[in-house]
């Protein structure tokens, strides 16, 4: 498509049935002026016939990246021709309405530099994200709970003005920051002055599970915490702010302590530490 409206740029790594059924479901989407620009991070080819037969369908380029989410979402973004850019999870899929909904969206808002969304199972149960309810104009305050990657939908003018992702941030950074990259995007929008809106009645669905609290999940969740932790820091956020989201989790250890939960209670004081590592730089 020469002049798609909206460009979806899919960063991926070790998945297959995921990218599949994310391409299944944007087919059947009421919306068609897309483009989906598949940053492709595996060592093989196992990508390729999934792409085949799609590719008649929906106009889908394939390319191959270095390691790291930020890198391969500023390399897809080099390509992308959309007024609207949207960074799905390689395992989340939209709605079917999703994407005219957005677009209707920022027909009827001009003003609205982007748009950012809930993310929901798909089954109707409760998130474990602690979304925001209220709808309204994201802050630096209030966007901890208003936007995740698969969630935010950007303007054209506000990737031109903003620039890359941060490389150091995100999963398969060279750094502990392995999180943190879309909160210091839709910050550094907000520090210039875009107006981002958010819309909690439209969802992204995504796999929404507990984590089990093994050892693999327990320092995930430390290095989750570490990008959280290193995003205050670098934008300066209050002291008594970047505390409170280090106490929270801490709160969290505690309480499963008291109920003899030592393998959640150790969960939650690893994203504690990550945050604060994080936070002060260590």
């Amino acid at each position: 498509m020469d002049n798609p409206q909206i460009s979806i740029i899919l960063a991926t790594i070790q998945r297959s049935k995921e990218i599949e059924n994310f391409l299944h479901k944007l087919q059947e989407q009421h919306y068609k002026e897309v483009e989906v620009i598949i940053v492709d991070q595996n060592r093989d080819g196992r990508l390729v016939p999934i792409i085949d037969l799609f590719k008649d369908k929906i106009p889908i380029t394939r390319i191959t990246s270095q390691p790291g989410l930020s890198i391969a979402r500023n390399s897809g973004l080099q390509l992308s021709k959309g007024e609207i850019l949207a960074f799905p999870d390689d395992d989340c899929w939209y709605p079917p309405n999703l994407l005219s909904d957005i677009m209707l969206s920022f027909n009827l808002h001009p003003d609205w530099d982007g748009i950012t969304v809930t993310a929901g199972s798909g089954s109707g149960e409760k998130s474990i994200w602690k979304w925001d309810q209220t709808s309204g104009r994201c802050s630096l305050t209030n966007v901890w709970q208003r936007g995740i990657s698969a969630t935010c939908f950007l303007r054209r003018n506000v990737i031109d003005t903003i620039g890359d992702f941060d490389e150091e941030l995100g999963l398969g950074s060279s750094r502990t920051w392995q999180s943190g990259e879309e909160t210091d995007y839709l910050i550094r929008a907000i520090q210039g002055g875009f107006h981002i809106e958010y819309l909690p009645d439209l969802k992204v669905f995504h796999p929404d599970s507990l984590p089990d609290y093994t050892e693999q999940e327990i320092h995930k969740a430390y290095l989750s915490g570490c990008g959280m932790g290193h995003v205050l820091r670098k934008h300066s956020y209050p002291l008594l702010f970047s505390v409170s989201t280090v106490m929270r989790p801490l709160f969290s250890a505690v309480r499963a302590s008291m109920q003899g939960d030592l393998r959640k209670s150790i969960y939650f004081k690893a994203v504690a530490r990550g945050r604060w590592e994080g936070l002060t730089g260590k």
